[in-house]
């Protein structure tokens, strides 16, 4: 009985883990709550998810935390960049698609609008793994973000399909944003991990590596 209670028990440990992760999920919805600050809790949670649950360097939500005091000067204005963003390319698409539906062809304009609505949040996630990772000015973080997600763009494709599939779980069965916003970062980092490390000169030294 005892050795069914120990921590080195996998069960033990596997839960121990799922209850960081929803942990961790419930900060991050909290700090999204104000929207504005969606970058700044999407790059504490990347930074908490690598150092602490993924290598096991500390707890997750002191992690967390200390990610968001940290970044926050550039994560907060590259999240509401992207909002910004994305409420301008959302009411050209509506715009232009009330077009469509007239049957104007200038409506058809609408489909790049929707991709660019799609691009925002990868941008903005490609945004927030670079911040947590390394050291720079917010101009060279946005500018190397984008030049990161354009010539990947098989790794930006699969983010998207990581995000689509979390959102369609999370439709499904709404209490698994308890933990889905977690999963799908933990997936989207073995992405953008694989890129990072090549760059390992100029990561942070209070980081994880």
């Amino acid at each position: 009985m005892e050795r069914l209670f120990s921590y080195d028990n996998p069960v033990m440990r596997g839960i121990g883990s799922a209850a960081k992760c929803v942990g961790l999920c419930l900060v991050c919805i909290l700090c999204c709550l104000p929207v504005v600050t969606i970058g700044a809790a999407t790059s504490a949670l990347y930074y908490s998810i690598e150092r602490s649950l993924k290598n096991d360097r500390g707890y997750v939500i002191s992690s967390f935390f200390e990610a968001l005091r940290r970044d926050f000067r550039q994560s907060l204005p590259a999240g509401i960049l992207a909002l910004v963003l994305e409420f301008i390319f959302l009411n050209d698409f509506r715009i232009l698609y009330i077009f469509l539906q007239d049957g104007q062809a200038i409506g058809y304009l609408c489909i790049p609008f929707a991709i660019l609505m799609v691009l925002v949040p990868l941008y903005l996630i490609w945004t927030c793994a670079v911040i947590a990772r390394f050291d720079n000015t917010l101009k060279n973080n946005l500018k190397n973000s984008l030049i990161l997600m354009l010539t990947n763009p098989v790794k930006t494709i699969l983010m998207a399909l990581i995000l689509l599939f979390a959102f369609i779980v999370i439709y499904i069965m709404p209490i698994s944003i308890l933990i889905m916003p977690v999963v799908a970062l933990w997936l989207i980092t073995g992405l953008t991990e694989s890129i990072f490390r090549t760059k390992s000169e100029d990561v942070r030294k209070q980081a994880w590596a």
